[in-house]
């Protein structure tokens, strides 16, 4: 739902401070008009988005679309990047800021190309969006999939938004497609899962499509990527199992299953997790160390360092443990900086989680989702939706 503004305040601010070549990130207008945020106010702010300038110490909700309309209720699903530039190391030696999008449920699909300081609604056909992605290595290119008529389907747009073409269909009504993800070495390879466990390749990006992943059980809520081995990846079902692919995506191995045939191989092999991973509603790889895994759950944080056949419980703050943790990153340029969000406050370690500063945030609802810019690791993105 999108509410009514009446400034035109942070979107001057905003042309202003990128009239001009700088090696600093793009300054965010802060509501208060610099004022310091008094440590005693707990009232929430509404907003879908928020940002930060400086690494997650402070949050300010980016909300502007026009005079008429605010992004304040919408729920993210997914930020995504899209570079301007034909390379990402181009665009990181020139330091230009990526186009960030955000993928909601209802409320479309929204674009911003000067740092949040103003969104603008993305032409996509379907009402009601079930996941998007922008492409890591090609300009313009981004996936989104929405139901038409009942049935799921798999968009295409290759010019920034401007038409999409459907690359991809349910046969039916009644499924729909929940998850996307493209692999960050090759732009031709795209996983797809839909909410009846069914997972999809293709490997030129989106024309054809192939079965895989006959052995998941359960609507597919995440796909990850090994930050080294190009044919490692991850599944995340709804039921909490992960799955793991060493081929590409060709097979899918359930990891319960994969330890159980470790140990019948060498029983004296101690390969059982040394926690119990239960409840698990976000799973991410470490975007630098290779077979580095990251879960959210409903009991805490746990890390595995070798692909997932054990995991570890991450020291976190006791209480946050009391909430789930839905969203988590890692720095995409330092490993040692972990953050993640438990209820209503920010947290993030410097040390790969041996410490955690705790900051407060004055969200009105779950934060859903957090991205690093990938250019400005400074700045940060949250996600807001309201969770059943």
């Amino acid at each position: 739902m999108l509410k009514k503004t009446t400034s035109f305040g942070a979107l001057l601010f905003s042309l202003l401070a990128l009239s001009g070549c700088s090696l600093k990130p793009p300054t965010v207008g802060n509501p208060n008009l610099g004022k310091e945020p008094s440590p005693f106010d707990s009232h929430s702010q509404p907003g879908s988005i928020w940002r930060s300038d400086d690494g997650g110490k402070t949050f300010a909700p980016k909300v502007y679309v026009d005079e008429k309309r605010k992004v304040t209720k919408a729920d993210v699903l997914s930020i995504s990047f899209l570079l301007t530039e034909d390379s990402r190391v181009k665009a990181e030696e020139i330091r230009r800021t990526p186009n960030v999008y955000i993928g909601t449920i209802e409320d479309m699909i929204f674009r911003t190309t000067d740092g949040a300081e103003t969104w603008e609604p993305v032409n996509f056909p379907p009402q009601k969006v079930y996941s998007f992605i922008a492409s890591q290595r090609s300009i313009d290119r981004m996936y989104a999939t929405g139901s038409v008529g009942g049935r799921g389907k798999i968009f295409r747009t290759i010019d920034g938004g401007e038409t999409w073409k459907d690359v991809y269909s349910e046969p039916g009504p009644g499924t729909t497609i929940v998850s996307l993800a493209e692999h960050p070495m090759d732009i031709n390879l795209l996983y797809a899962g839909t909410s009846m466990g069914t997972v999809v390749l293709s490997r030129d990006g989106g024309e054809t499509w192939k079965n895989v992943g006959t052995a998941v059980n359960g609507p597919i809520t995440g796909m990850v990527f090994d930050a080294d081995e190009k044919n490692t990846a991850y599944l995340l079902a709804f039921n909490a199992k992960i799955y793991t692919t060493k081929d590409a995506g060709e097979t899918w191995l359930d990891l319960d299953k994969l330890r159980s045939d470790l140990r019948a191989k060498d029983p004296k092999a101690s390969l059982a997790p040394a926690v119990a991973v239960q409840g698990v509603s976000i799973l991410i790889a470490d975007p630098n160390i290779s077979g580095t895994l990251y879960a959210g759950a409903k009991t805490g944080l746990f890390r595995s360092r070798n692909f997932g056949v054990s995991f570890e419980k991450v020291n976190i703050i006791e209480s946050a443990e009391k909430f789930p943790i839905r969203a988590v990153a890692v720095n995409p340029k330092n490993s040692d900086e972990i953050v993640f969000v438990a209820g209503r406050t920010f947290y993030k370690s410097m040390n790969a989680g041996e410490t955690w500063s705790v900051e407060m945030i004055s969200v009105d609802r779950e934060v859903s989702v957090i991205a690093y810019d990938p250019v400005y690791p400074e700045v940060l993105y949250l996600g807001l939706r309201k969770m059943k």
